[in-house]
């Protein structure tokens, strides 16, 4: 047997292919990836948000209106807003908490 100096042509050309479809795949996985971390960090965002937003909608309520408590605020910043009310699908309701 004498050994081979040289590939042929076509296993060249499918190791090439090969390798640009590994190269290909390894790049869609990095971009899904970053798509997914992107998504995750606008979603705590959003999070954050809401959450800062009903410290303060609890804060202003304790503040200016007279005689209120965190109970009676609490539920007065539950039922306003854009909070949709799911009682007619589902019988299911939002529940209602405080920070203390």
């Amino acid at each position: 047997m004498t050994p081979r100096l040289h590939d042929s042509p076509d296993a060249l050309s499918r190791q090439k292919l090969l390798r640009n479809v590994l190269v290909a795949l390894a790049l869609a996985q990095l971009l899904a990836f970053y798509l997914l971390c992107s998504h995750q960090v606008r979603k705590q965002h959003a999070r954050q948000t809401a959450a800062e937003v009903e410290r303060m909608a609890q804060s202003d309520c304790l503040r200016y209106l007279p005689n209120s408590t965190i109970a009676s605020c609490a539920g007065r910043n539950a039922h306003s807003g854009a909070q949709p009310d799911n009682t007619a699908a589902g019988g299911l309701q939002r529940a209602n908490y405080a920070w203390r």
